[in-house]
Parts: structure tokens; sequence; C-alpha cells
């Protein structure tokens, strides 16, 4: 729960720290609540800041050795993701 809290900061020199924290437990079945609000916090924290490109990295991460909602999770915000880049290059 500390986690979701410290994410409603939006305060973007968290991140790292998130980020260290996914990989950490990302592999941890026994984590994924923990794993799933600190992918939430790297996805409305990291991409609008300074930190996207490493943020987009951990997400693929996550989207390819994460358990349950935070594999879904990853792997449809990567599409959508992937789909309004497309979109915005064509327009």
């Amino acid at each position: 729960m500390a986690v979701w809290a410290l994410t409603k900061s939006y305060e973007s020199r968290i991140l790292p720290h998130l980020i260290a924290l996914l990989d950490r437990v990302v592999n941890d079945t026994n984590q994924e609540n923990l794993t799933y609000q600190t992918l939430l916090g790297i996805i409305n924290i990291g991409i609008p800041s300074s930190y996207q490109d490493v943020s987009l990295a951990t997400i693929r991460k996550a989207s390819e050795h994460g358990h349950g909602r935070v594999q879904e999770t990853a792997t449809r915000y990567l599409e959508n993701y992937s789909q309004n880049i497309h979109k915005n290059e064509s327009s």
C-alpha cells in the first residue's frame, strides 16, 4: 500500500526507485500486487517525464516477465502506446 501512496505524489524523482523495485519483484508471483502498483506508478509518472525511455523499457520487462494483471496491463499499455505513436507519425 505504501507504493500506491507514493505514486499519488506524481513526483518524477521517485521513478528510479520504482523502476528498481519493479526489477526486483517482477518475476515473483507472490508479489503481484506490489508489482502491479509499481507498474501503474511507472506508467502514470514515467511516461510524461524525462524518464520516458527507461520507463518504457521497464514496462516492456513487465510485459515479458510479469504475471497475471501485471503482464496484461503492461502488454496492453505498450500496444496502445505503439498505436498512438503510429497515429501521430501519420498525421
